[in-house]
């Protein structure tokens, strides 16, 4: 690695340690300060920094290579297919990590749609989910950037509630569940996990309040279930996901939830 961050808890206060320089060999891996980023697939990493400005370079990078692509001489699948599998996956760790927001992927997604639309000469009153639709099932089979980002945040919660292969993940992940579902749904037990798993598969729990909304993982995880029409059931050792397809998907077999 090229960077290295060593953060430290003093007097109820995080601070940077950038005296703390690990070395690899005789290398010396330089460490980052409070203000530094270092940049990993395209993702900024560091103590604090904006990613506006990083997630709005992304999409003016793709937006023109997607561009390039659909104005240039190849065939009509070439360019679906090269879109597919080289362009959008770019998207797809910043997504995860990041979080951009779903009006920023719908903008993002009617952008792409007027150059693909453009670039295949279809027409502007091709039906969207024409174009969106699993190439099985007869569309063509474009990936939607907003639909790569509910299925990252459902995924996601899905993995912290579920994975037993480190049960303090598993406990931090219920901790911090309970302290959302404790401050936004007063009517339900934190304590309980039926109550928890309620509260991620309600779009609005009885009794909870609007104003002052705690926003996190779980709050954005829970719209993303509603979204897929998936649910979550909590269990004492695990969790189990409940798809539309009436599947159930254990840990083990969580990387199917980006299906």
């Amino acid at each position: 690695k090229c960077g290295s961050l060593c953060l430290m808890n003093q007097a109820s206060s995080v601070y940077v340690d950038h005296l703390f320089t690990p070395h690899l060999g005789a290398k010396d891996i330089p460490a980052l300060t409070w203000s530094d980023r270092y940049k990993y697939l395209g993702c900024p990493t560091g103590a604090y920094g904006t990613t506006a400005n990083v997630m709005n370079e992304l999409r003016d990078s793709m937006l023109q290579d997607t561009s390039t692509v659909f104005s240039s001489l190849l065939a009509e699948w070439q360019k679906l297919d090269a879109f597919r599998r080289f362009l959008f996956p770019r998207l797809c760790f910043a997504i995860k990590v990041i979080s951009p927001g779903v009006v920023w992927c719908r903008k993002l997604d009617t952008s792409l749609r007027t150059i693909i639309k453009r670039g295949l000469k279809m027409p502007a009153r091709t039906c969207n989910k024409y174009i969106y639709l699993s190439q099985a099932l007869g569309g063509m089979g474009v990936p939607s950037v907003e639909v790569e980002s509910h299925v990252a945040r459902a995924a996601q919660a899905f993995k912290f509630v579920a994975d037993t292969r480190d049960p303090c993940i598993r406990e931090v992940a219920l901790h911090q569940l309970s302290e959302t579902v404790a401050k936004r749904a007063p009517s339900l037990d934190p304590s309980k996990l039926e109550d928890l798993a309620e509260f991620l598969n309600s779009t609005a729990a009885p009794g909870e309040g609007r104003a002052g909304d705690l926003q996190s993982l779980w709050s954005a995880a829970r719209a993303s279930l509603a979204n897929g029409g998936a649910t979550i059931e909590i269990t004492q050792d695990s969790a189990i996901l409940h798809t539309q397809r009436d599947n159930k998907l254990t840990w083990l077999k969580r990387k199917l939830a980006y299906q």
